[in-house]
């Protein structure tokens, strides 16, 4: 975030945004591993879900990177729909335990790159982003929990 802060106004265009994005992932990643000297076996792992809203010519875009199986929704009150921006980040719906990517030492001091992925999503004023992890996910999804159509009440 102070990275992503502080490059504000560096910010010209998406592809400056997207590279500024995972120049934050690389340093999250690194600020992980900075915070034991020498074990690395007992430092921590994390999921990360990261985003910006820019103001573009022709309209706003949300843009966010992803590692892991945190999740990005819009929603539009102007036609009532929501939308799963990071649609398809879960590579590995059935194995909770695997949540596909993951910064810190995963691979000796390397961070589990499998899903890093970038998503942007175009988005109209008065539209909402939601910005949830994996816990809160699995715990309102019907498929996650198991749940086939016929049963959900909408």
């Amino acid at each position: 975030l102070q990275y992503m802060s502080e490059h504000l106004k560096d910010f010209k265009s998406t592809r400056d945004i997207t590279a500024f994005m995972l120049e934050a992932l690389s340093r999250a990643h690194h600020s992980i591993i900075a915070t034991h000297s020498g074990e690395y076996w007992g430092c921590g792992t994390t999921t990360l879900l990261g985003g910006c809203l820019a103001k573009l010519p022709l309209g706003f875009i949300f843009l966010c990177t992803s590692i892991g199986d945190c999740k990005a929704f819009h929603y539009s009150p102007k036609y009532d729909k929501f939308v799963d921006i990071t649609y398809g980040n879960r590579q590995n719906i059935t194995d909770p335990t695997d949540c596909g990517g993951r910064l810190g030492p995963c691979k000796e001091l390397a961070p589990d790159l499998r899903n890093v992925s970038v998503f942007g999503y175009p988005c109209e004023e008065g539209d909402f982003i939601l910005m949830v992890s994996d816990g809160v996910h699995d715990n309102l999804d019907p498929e996650s929990l198991g749940l086939e159509p016929e049963h959900i009440n909408t």
